[in-house]
């Protein structure tokens, strides 16, 4: 009796492999073959991408998004030829979905902000950005952070949360860049004279422009001195170099030329050294 049932179990299994075996063959040989097809189609795709005027850092993100849904097309067109009901397989991926999406709340509002940096562009790779108190070159534009690279050779990384919903400053959208400092001279001191004197030595100083023009004020007048404003100019690359040139060349000129500064909340007038 036993053997019977043993035999008749054998029988149906054998029948359904028989029956299922086309259907199996044919899920796997359509596997195989959408696979390789997925891979040409993305492949002149991105070819026709490349010849376009996408921003490159949207390239990568477009690659994966195709591979992605192509795939997920070919996988439920083979569960369908197999019979295999898929209702209840996207309701339990949509409920998936919707748990890890509530447990990764922060991510993915920072997913949605890289995604409106790729679309908005507010700076791409290579521009030189100051947010969240940071300030470097772009190094990279991820799907969650932005990574840049400070002028003492470190690299950060930044949320894209963060720098969306922040203030961005995008020194490389135009080719030059300005540059700000004050001084201190006594009210005995002639403006024009100092002015003469600090445009000289700024012409001579390297990485400074010449076109702007170094610009001299008189920003505001303090307690015991004058207060100078000093804007001048350079290339984005040379922004620290040239700040710190500029501010020793006016240093030196005051030193050479004798121009008194004032010490001491300008009780005490005294020489400044070249």
């Amino acid at each position: 009796m036993e053997f019977s049932n043993i035999a008749e179990k054998l029988t149906n299994l054998m029948e359904s492999l028989i029956m299922y075996l086309p259907k199996m063959l044919l899920a796997i040989a359509i596997l195989i073959i959408g696979f390789k097809v997925i891979k040409k189609v993305v492949f002149y795709i991105m070819q026709i991408v490349e010849r376009s005027k996408l921003s490159a850092e949207i390239k990568p993100l477009l690659r994966s998004f195709l591979n992605i849904a192509f795939k997920v097309i070919l996988i439920f067109s083979v569960m369908s030829i197999l019979g295999i009901e898929t209702s209840a397989f996207v309701a339990s991926l949509a409920a998936l979905s919707f748990a890890i999406g509530m447990a990764f709340q922060g991510a993915l509002g920072h997913l949605a902000s890289g995604l409106m940096i790729f679309l908005f562009r507010p700076y791409r790779t290579g521009h030189y950005i100051q947010v969240q108190d940071q300030e470097g070159y772009v190094q990279e534009i991820q799907l969650f952070n932005t990574v840049i690279k400070n002028l003492d050779n470190e690299l950060i990384l930044i949320p894209n949360g963060n720098i969306f919903g922040d203030v961005i400053v995008n020194s490389s959208v135009y080719e030059n860049i300005r540059l700000s400092f004050s001084v201190h001279i006594p009210y005995g001191e002639e403006f024009k004279k100092v002015k003469n004197i600090l445009e000289n030595a700024l012409d001579k100083t390297d990485l400074l422009l010449k076109t702007p023009k170094p610009f001299i004020g008189i920003k505001e007048f303090d307690t015991h001195t004058i207060i100078l404003d000093i804007k001048v100019y350079s290339k984005i690359e040379d922004k620290e170099k040239a700040y710190f040139k500029a501010t020793a060349a006016v240093k030196n000129a005051l030193g050479i030329n004798g121009i008194k500064m004032a010490y001491s909340e300008g009780i005490e007038l005294g020489e400044i050294g070249a």
